[in-house]
């Protein structure tokens, strides 16, 4: 129950939501969830792990909403996949949008469980498969979510000499938890710092290397985008 993660939290910390997958918990493969949690522990931050079907669900977005509005996060960390909202379209208000009628929504950082090996994944140069990208990155920057990286890569547990099967578990690698939960908590304390005291730093690509292709984006208006995000 809620009351029972409550009772294990250090007060005065940043609260994180860990939002993933139920089939996790229905396999038994929470490895990495384990590990994300005693990570953001590290770094002085409360985690309430909340598993669900998807989040297109509509009995797991009331669970979520009810759970989000007692706990108010400071930070919701995600590591499902695809986007609630289409490309395209209107965006549609997730279950993370709002956590109670006079707070606004904290933000959403994307994690990554890769569907790849951490071989493969080492040895290849253009990095996450095309798979991972359209899941974990793309599809959840429509909702607006803040990428992170990959936490974990599939490795072969063992095999099943009786179904002849390879059971495959979800395998962390803990700097880059570690890179993940220290970003959580700069997440956090920046929501817990007055505006007067915030200091936010832009970063736009210019390349080619001319000073007309300054935020250069395909398909993208960046400068308009900037003054809106201002």
């Amino acid at each position: 129950s809620f009351a029972q993660v409550k009772a294990k939290w250090t007060d005065g910390h940043p609260v994180a939501a860990l939002v993933f997958y139920r089939a996790l918990v229905q396999s038994g493969n929470l490895k990495a969830v384990d590990m994300m949690i005693e990570g953001l522990a590290k770094v002085g931050v409360n985690t309430i792990p909340i598993f669900v079907t998807s989040l297109k669900d509509p009995v797991a977005a009331a669970v979520i909403e009810t759970i989000l509005s007692q706990a108010s996060p400071n930070i919701i960390l995600n590591a499902t996949g695809f986007a609630f909202s289409s490309p395209g379209r209107v965006r549609s208000p997730s279950p993370f949008d709002k956590i109670s009628d006079s707070s606004a929504s904290p933000p959403v950082l994307q994690v990554i469980f890769s569907g790849g090996n951490l071989r493969d994944w080492s040895e290849n140069s253009n990095g996450l498969s095309a798979r991972d990208i359209a899941m974990n990155v793309a599809l959840p920057e429509v909702d607006g979510r803040v990428l992170t990286r990959a936490v974990s890569f599939k490795g072969l547990a063992r095999r099943d000499p009786l179904t002849e099967f390879d059971i495959v578990r979800y395998e962390p690698v803990h700097d880059r938890i570690a890179f993940v939960a220290k970003l959580t908590n700069a997440w956090a304390k920046l929501g817990q710092t007055s505006e007067r005291n915030r200091r936010i730093a832009f970063v736009l690509a210019n390349y080619p290397n001319r000073d007309g292709r300054l935020g250069n984006g395909v398909g993208l208006d960046t400068p308009a985008g900037l003054i809106q995000v201002l």
